[in-house]
């Protein structure tokens, strides 16, 4: 567990409590966590965890690549130069990016950027990534 507290750097803790039920109308929940230092937190700061349930080295997407389909979560892969929607299983997530599990290869073009400004056959020129890792 890690909690960034806004302008401090990241401080490791534990889970102490979750609740059992979430908020119905905002769907959120209550974690309290115990931190290995107080460093220079205080009561009062926010500050955003992330909790590590898992790990997996399988293929991962940017949070941008997915989109909602009517089957579920989807990425658009470019095929030639159309777009193809893809539905796909989802696994663990990062701070950043979504394990996808299956309905993609490691080959496949996705979409990275402006996939909910797309849709299925939808004509476009690819283009590589400069940042490592990830894929278009």
């Amino acid at each position: 567990m890690s909690v960034k507290p806004i302008g401090l750097g990241p401080v490791s803790g534990k889970v102490r409590l979750v609740t059992p039920v979430a908020d119905p109308a905002t769907q959120l929940g209550q974690v309290r966590i115990q931190l290995a230092s107080a460093g220079d937190t205080r009561l009062g700061l926010f500050a955003r965890g992330t909790v590590s349930v898992g790990q997996s080295c399988g293929t991962a997407v940017p949070f941008s690549a997915l989109v909602n389909g009517p089957d579920g979560p989807a990425v658009y892969v470019s095929i030639g130069r159309t777009i193809e929607a893809r539905p796909v299983g989802i696994g663990l997530f990062s701070e950043d990016e979504v394990e996808i599990r299956s309905g993609l290869s490691e080959n496949d073009m996705v979409v990275v950027r402006a996939a909910p400004f797309l849709r299925e056959g939808d004509t476009v020129r690819p283009v590589e990534s400069a940042e490592p890792g990830s894929r278009n």
